[in-house]
C-alpha cells in the first residue's frame, strides 16, 4: 500500500508543479501586509562560512504578521564566538535591518551581543548578498518523489489533507557570497563569505512541528542543504540538493542515516549521511558539531539549536549550520512512530 500511496501522489505533484510552477518574482516581493494573530511568518535568513579562515556567520529576521519580530544575529572568529541574546522585538525596534534593493539584498545590525565569556560588547555590521546562483524551492524544485514518499508514510483522512493546506507555505534558498564587514567593539572585521540566502512565508507555529534538522554546508566551490522536518500532518519530509563546481545542481532522492540519534531530545556531536542524488550518485557527509545557541519559542513549546560545524563531504572540507529542533512533547518526536519502520 505504501508503494501505491507513493505513486500516486508523485503523480498529483507533478501535475501540480505544471500548473502552479515556482514564482520567484512574486516571491521576492512578497512582504506581510495585514495584521493577524502572529501566526504567519515572513523570514529572512543569512548563513556564510568559510573552512579556510574558520568563519561563520549567521543572523535571521522573523517577521510575524502582528508586527512582533524574531532576531538572530551570530558571528564566530575560531577565536571567539558573538550572539545576541535577546529573540523578540517589535518589527520597528529590530536591531536587525533585511533591505531588498531591486533584487540586490543586504542587512544591517547594530546593538550587543555576548561573547563565549559572557562578555557584553557592541557590534555593528552591514553585509551585502551577491549571487549568480538560481534560487532553489524546497517543493516546486525537489523530486516529486521526495513529497509523495512523505504523504505515503500518513493516513489519508479529510483532517489529514486539511491540515496540509492549512499549513502550506514557501520556503526557497540561493547560494551567493557575502560581503561586508562586522565591528566587534572596535575591531573590524573584514567579511568576504560563501553564503546560503534563504526566504520562507507561510503560517509556522512553532509549536505545531513535532521535530526537525536542518544541515547546510559551505565552501569557495561547494554546496549541500539537506533538511528533514516532521508535523502532525507529515511524519518525515526529507530533502535536499549539492552543487560541486560548475556541475548542475543534484538533488536527493534518498538518505541513509540513524534517525534514532536526532530523536532523543538531546544535540548529536556527529551525524553521518549517505545521500543519494538524482544522478545515482552516493554522497557520504560527516558534520561535527562544534558550538551552538539555542533558541526557545512560544514559551517553551519549541526548541531550535543553531550549530556551528565542520562538514566532509566526500573529501571536501566545508563548513556551516546543524540545526535541529525539539517539540517539548517527546512523544510527538516522528508522531511516536517507531523510527525502523519509516521507510526510506
Amino acid at each position: 500500500m505504501f508503494h501505491l500511496k507513493k505513486l500516486f501522489m508523485t503523480k498529483i505533484i507533478k501535475k501540480r508543479k505544471k500548473k502552479q510552477p515556482f514564482d520567484y518574482a512574486m516571491a521576492e516581493a512578497f512582504t506581510i501586509d495585514k495584521k493577524g494573530d502572529g501566526t504567519f511568518n515572513n523570514s529572512y535568513y543569512f548563513s556564510a562560512h568559510c573552512p579556510r579562515n574558520k568563519q561563520s556567520l549567521y543572523t535571521r529576521l522573523g517577521l510575524r504578521d502582528d508586527g512582533s519580530a524574531e532576531v538572530w544575529f551570530y558571528f564566530d572568529t575560531e577565536e571567539n564566538n558573538f550572539y545576541h541574546t535577546t529573540l523578540l522585538y517589535t518589527a520597528k525596534t529590530s536591531p536587525l535591518k533585511v533591505k531588498n534593493d531591486n533584487g540586490a539584498w543586504s542587512f544591517s545590525f547594530e546593538g550587543e551581543l555576548t561573547d563565549k565569556d559572557g562578555k557584553v560588547v557592541p557590534c555593528k555590521a552591514n553585509c551585502d548578498f551577491k549571487s549568480d546562483k538560481p534560487a532553489v524551492d524546497f517543493f516546486y524544485h525537489m523530486p516529486s518523489s521526495r513529497m509523495g514518499t512523505a504523504m505515503a508514510h500518513d493516513k489519508w483522512t479529510k483532517e489529514y489533507f486539511a491540515g496540509f493546506k492549512k499549513n502550506n507555505s514557501v520556503h526557497y534558498e540561493q547560494e551567493g557570497r557575502l560581503f561586508g564587514s562586522v565591528t566587534i567593539d572596535g575591531r573590524v572585521f573584514d567579511i568576504d563569505l560563501p553564503c546560503l540566502r534563504d526566504h520562507s512565508f507561510g503560517r509556522r507555529v512553532w509549536g505545531y512541528m513535532n521535530n526537525h534538522l536542518w544541515l547546510a554546508a559551505l565552501c569557495d566551490d561547494y554546496a549541500l542543504n539537506f533538511s528533514m522536518v516532521s508535523y502532525p500532518y507529515l511524519t518525515i519530509l526529507e530533502v535536499g540538493h549539492v552543487r560541486n563546481g560548475a556541475n548542475p545542481i543534484e538533488y536527493v532522492t534518498k538518505a541513509h542515516y540513524n534517525r534514532n540519534e536526532i530523536v532523543t531530545g538531546e544535540v548529536p556531536k556527529q551525524l553521518s549521511l549517505v545521500a543519494t542524488t538524482n544522478k545515482k550518485r552516493k554522497i557520504e557527509i560527516k558534520a561535527n558539531l562544534l558550538r551552538y545557541v539555542p533558541y526557545v519559542f512560544e514559551n517553551g513549546d519549541y526548541t531550535l539549536v543553531e550549530g556551528i560545524a565542520n562538514y566532509e563531504i566526500d573529501g571536501v572540507k566545508c563548513r556551516g549550520i546543524f540545526e535541529i529542533g525539539f517539540n517539548k512533547d517527546k512523544a510527538r518526536f516522528m508522531n511516536g512512530k517507531k523510527i525502523s519502520k519509516i521507510k526510506e
